[in-house]
């Protein structure tokens, strides 16, 4: 394969996990933790010479100061590492059955692999990096977005042909790409596909039964993984198909979708793309169909032959000539990658406080008032308004927001939230309440007993101290009043601050 040779698509698949009981890591001698220096970003040095600074130099001038501290400047926020265990030409072996259920494969270059670890969340991002250099169809690039991205089968199939999942995904040295790919029995039952499996146990050390455990229960005491947001990967991809030049270019003016049967087919293979199905398109409806794709498609530049489009599944950049591969395509790696990244962690950080939320309706008044300051500490640090001043950028911005449902389920969750913080109050008051209703009693007491005759006329002697019950228990009441409302101030001082 030449080096020279034009890339057809490039791949970037992103596992978002939680990290649940684990402290120190990595376990591994394979990891390089990265300082807070952007120019240490692995995906700043696929290129290389005069390509490779360019491409810096625009990437530390993309960012405000707040996007980067989400990305790898403020190590409270995020830490990156990257897999040193990797040679020149090793590839990422997608295996999977054909039609006639013979055992194929897709092998790609990698260009990396990187950790991106995010303590405040106890979550991180597993993202593997290739390039294809040797299937141009565009059926084959949807096919390695489709099988790239499983984890595990969804369902067992009757026939291995008709699985959407492949028969594995492996790391493969590069001495061995020519040996035929294994068969697995991951078809067959609930497993998770080699090439992540292995890079997190490598990670953090942990046994395979703890690499996202089909029983979870089984794990709540012990340090395991979880998946987060999809059992599957989010795909990150740019595609050179010049078959769709002409589809690109009419994206530019919706008008020129009409009710033909070419347009559905053609709105049919856009939604495809976008929303990673395997084969035809997972939705039929028309109206739906251009609804979703008006939405979700950014056509800034179609009418140049060029066309972004995001979904919950994926990034997309296709483009029917090979321009924005000397242009476009490695700011589309990098700079798009972390808004892509720093939108999936916001959709981590709803996902996350929203459970904390359930969690902790009988908690003490206390633990709600924590959970509500790292909410408001959350949304102050991830969901900010602006990543960069570039108009394009605040533009993808919104589309990946607004295809991860972003605004909608920060809403729900502000509610979530402002109804615990209103059950907290309504707890504080009534325990507020219980301390007045037991003054206001002390005090009628105070007021009724030095007035009962009975009282007066009656002594007790205690300490050569001789007074009517009445003072004692006048005095008596006063010192417990005393003592109660010296209580009640300390209650509410500690609560404050805790």
């Amino acid at each position: 394969m030449s080096e020279s040779q034009s890339v057809y698509s490039h791949h970037i698949f992103v596992l978002p996990f939680a990290a649940k009981g684990l402290e120190s890591f990595p376990k591994s001698s394979n990891w390089k933790k990265l300082s807070q220096d952007a120019n240490e970003l692995p995906y700043l040095n696929v290129e290389v010479g005069e390509k490779s600074e360019r491409l810096k130099y625009a990437y530390r001038r993309y960012f405000n100061k707040e996007a980067e501290e989400l990305i790898f400047r403020n190590p409270e926020l995020v830490t990156n590492y990257a897999y040193t265990g990797l040679e020149k030409g090793d590839v990422y072996r997608i295996s999977y059955y054909n039609q006639i259920d013979k055992l194929e494969c897709y092998d790609l270059t990698l260009d990396y692999i990187m950790l991106r670890y995010l303590p405040n969340l106890e979550a991180g991002f597993l993202i593997f990096s290739m390039e294809n250099r040797l299937y141009e169809e565009l059926e084959d690039i949807k096919n390695i977005n489709q099988y790239g991205r499983h984890l595990y089968a969804p369902f067992l199939p009757a026939l291995r042909s008709y699985s959407v999942s492949p028969n594995n995904i492996e790391l493969i040295k590069s001495e061995k790409i020519k040996e035929k790919p294994r068969e697995s029995d991951l078809l067959l039952s609930y497993g998770i596909m080699s090439a992540p499996k292995e890079i997190l146990q490598d990670f953090f050390g942990l046994p395979e039964e703890a690499i996202f455990p089909e029983d979870i229960s089984q794990f709540e005491s012990k340090p395991h993984l979880e998946i987060i947001i999809d059992d599957r990967m989010y795909v990150l991809s740019y595609m050179m198909v010049p078959d769709v030049k002409d589809l690109i270019y009419k994206t530019a003016n919706w008008e020129n979708f009409d009710d033909s049967e070419q347009s559905l087919e053609e709105m049919k293979l856009l939604y495809s793309i976008l929303y990673v199905d395997k084969g035809d398109s997972t939705c039929l409806s028309r109206d739906m169909l251009k609804a979703e794709l008006e939405k979700l498609l950014y056509t800034r530049w179609s009418a140049e032959g060029s066309l972004y489009m995001a979904s919950q599944h994926s990034m997309i950049f296709m483009s029917g000539s090979d321009f924005p591969e000397f242009f476009l395509k490695g700011y589309f790696l990098s700079e798009y990658l972390d808004l892509a990244l720093i939108t999936l962690s916001q959709r981590i950080g709803i996902l996350k406080y929203s459970k904390d939320a359930g969690d902790r309706v009988n908690a003490r008044v206390s633990d709600k008032l924590k959970l509500q300051k790292a909410y408001t500490t959350f949304k102050n640090q991830y969901l900010l308004p602006e990543l960069c001043p570039q108009e394009q950028a605040v533009e993808i911005c919104e589309l990946l927001q607004t295809s991860l449902y972003i605004e909608k389920h920060i809403n729900l969750l502000d509610s979530q939230i402002s109804e615990l913080h209103a059950i907290s109050q309504t707890e504080a008051s009534n325990k507020l309440n219980d301390r007045v209703l037991v003054l206001t009693v002390l005090s009628l007491a105070l007021a009724v007993i030095p007035n009962i005759k009975e009282l007066q006329d009656n002594c007790l002697t205690i300490c050569n101290l001789s007074l009517a019950y009445s003072s004692w228990l006048t005095l008596l009441i006063s010192l417990l009043t005393i003592c109660f409302l010296l209580s009640t101030i300390c209650f509410f001082y500690f609560k404050k601050r805790k």
